[in-house]
């Protein structure tokens, strides 16, 4: 039997934004099922877990693009959830001109704010298939001083509203206009973001397709957990989408 060659291709690119250089790192696969996925990571950039988040991926699926929005990492400007949004909707066009395929937008914790200002946006998402929300913030609010200093130490430069992130309730996720499916580990760190009965009410209020709730996860962090995230893409990731998914 003939072992066939990881094809795994890697590149780092810097993008021109609507705000400046987007670094961004992209993966191809040859040997694997084409998809367009785009990865956010959380305010604090593109870090380690989202990493190796891509590099699990890419064993499955080909078409993965990871970026730094303006702000993050080396990209240019300052993020604020305005700004994020821009990002994302020059990010995904340029995913749709090179493909027709619909965009999988996989969003880690308060990057999904960026996604929920864009609700109204309807053309917009006429080339979004589904989202898969990593961590759910259940009161934003409470965290955002937390969010503005550890941004700061990961190199973030930002301005952001707190009377925005106010408007971040489980109600307006109802709005979002394709499937989002939500996959919370019950990890202490992950319940402090949004516990079981908070959980209940997005499902409630939000209309998501599916939350998965897996004992554990990875850690939104500067460090790769290999296994962590091997896990979470294997027993939650590729089934959402596969479009295999179930309680």
């Amino acid at each position: 039997m003939k072992i066939q060659k990881n094809t795994v291709k890697q590149t780092m690119r810097l993008l021109d934004g609507p705000a400046g250089k987007i670094q961004a790192i992209s993966l191809s696969n040859t040997h694997v099922k084409k998809e367009q996925i785009l990865v956010l990571p959380n305010g604090y950039g593109a870090l380690e877990y989202s990493k190796t988040l891509g590099s699990v991926l890419s064993k499955k699926w080909s078409n993965i693009l990871i970026p730094n929005l303006r702000g993050q990492g080396a990209s240019d400007g300052e993020l604020s959830i305005k700004g994020g949004a821009e990002d994302i909707i020059y990010l995904c066009n340029k995913i749709r001109s090179n493909s027709d395929r619909k965009i999988t937008i996989i969003v880690h914790c308060s990057a999904i704010f960026y996604l929920l200002s864009l609700v109204q946006e309807k053309k917009f998402w006429d080339g979004v298939e589904k989202i898969i929300l990593y961590g759910y913030l259940a009161r934003p609010t409470d965290h955002t001083e937390r969010f503005i200093k550890k941004a700061k130490k990961y190199g973030v430069k930002g301005q952001f509203s707190r009377d925005e992130i106010a408007e971040f309730h489980s109600h307006i996720y109802s709005d979002i206009p394709v499937p989002f499916f939500v996959v919370h580990p019950l990890s202490v760190t992950n319940l402090a973001r949004a516990n079981k009965s908070q959980l209940d009410e997005l499902m409630k209020n939000g209309n998501p397709e599916l939350i998965l709730t897996p004992e554990k996860g990875y850690e939104i962090l500067d460090i790769a957990q290999d296994s962590a995230v091997s896990s979470i893409v294997t027993d939650c990731f590729n089934p959402i989408i596969s479009g295999v998914a179930s309680c």
